[in-house]
């Protein structure tokens, strides 16, 4: 049965990435948690995302009185957060059980080359810094 009188469903997908090319300037010019300012750029985007869609809907039905034939459904809109740390972070719930959902900085010896999860154990080197990148 369709939903709303409609015959098809079209479902459409946006990714943010807090980390995205431009990230570690902002982080630089900040004295705090550089994980907050991109969380909540994530969140401005999303409200700017949802905001188009609702403009959208009250303009093509209030002032065009027309709906046309992909349209948004108020009270569609949903977020999947994705979980991911930045490159050199993961998320380590053995030495950091205080908070397992926290991103914290690879140890000596681990790296993380994009926005991992967890840091990846090295076997090739042994890697003597901490937030290490690459193996």
């Amino acid at each position: 049965m369709p939903k709303h009188g409609l015959l098809d469903e079209l479902f459409v997908t946006f990714q943010v990435n807090p980390f995205a090319p431009g990230w570690e300037a902002v982080c630089q010019q900040i004295s705090y948690d550089c994980e907050d300012v991109t969380n909540r750029r994530v969140q401005e985007a999303r409200d700017l995302i949802e905001e188009f869609f609702h403009k959208q809907t009250y303009v093509l039905k209030h002032e065009f009185r027309n709906v046309p034939a992909i349209h948004y459904i108020d009270h569609s809109f949903e977020v999947t957060r994705i979980d991911s740390c930045r490159p050199g972070f993961g998320k380590n719930d053995d030495t950091h059980n205080d908070c397992a959902s926290c991103c914290v900085v690879c140890d000596p010896g681990t790296y993380s080359p994009n926005n991992e999860v967890r840091c990846q154990i090295c076997t090739s080197i042994r890697i003597k810094h901490y937030g290490a990148k690459s193996c």
